[in-house]
């Protein structure tokens, strides 16, 4: 084995035990120096060092620590206010969502009981989205109709609402 690679693998093994003891976790010290190593043979050529291999080595350690501590923290923050919302909202959700069922039950029992061709009129109007250009065309009746049909369906709708 060349002994510039005993070297490397020697400085590897020192910035290994320094992680370990920053990070209390061995598989993200490995990565850690294997990413850095990785950095530096694929940006060799690029790369001028203005302080020794060692404390370049300790300097880039250190800062990949500070950026993996920082961004676990970011994480844990996340993680925590989205646990936090989860534990404020999940009640307040089911009641919302059978409240909306519930309403939801009595609009098509109110649409249900319109008279038939008024019926019509507002499914074609609210479900299908026409206009009422194209719903008086369909049905072959005036614009107009169209219209009083429409406004008759909201006004019982709001009553039965109200009621």
């Amino acid at each position: 084995m060349p002994r510039s690679l005993k070297f490397m693998i020697g400085i590897m093994g020192c910035y290994m035990f320094f992680d370990y003891k920053r990070l209390r976790d061995g598989e993200e010290a490995k990565d850690l120096i294997n990413e850095l190593f990785l950095t530096l043979w694929t940006n060799h050529q690029g790369l001028f060092l203005s302080t020794s291999l060692p404390a370049y080595l300790y300097s880039a350690t250190r800062n990949r620590i500070i950026n993996f501590i920082t961004h676990k923290k970011i994480e844990e923050r996340y993680i925590n206010s989205f646990q936090h919302y989860l534990d404020n909202t999940s009640g307040n959700t089911i009641d919302h969502l059978a409240r909306h069922n519930e309403m939801s039950s009595f609009i098509e029992a109110e649409i249900a009981a319109l008279a038939p061709r008024m019926r019509l009129v507002f499914e074609l109007s609210r479900k299908t989205n026409l206009t009422r250009k194209e719903i008086a065309e369909q049905l072959n009746i005036s614009e107009e109709t169209v219209k009083a049909q429409m406004h008759n369906a909201l006004r019982i709708q709001s009553k039965a609402h109200l009621d």
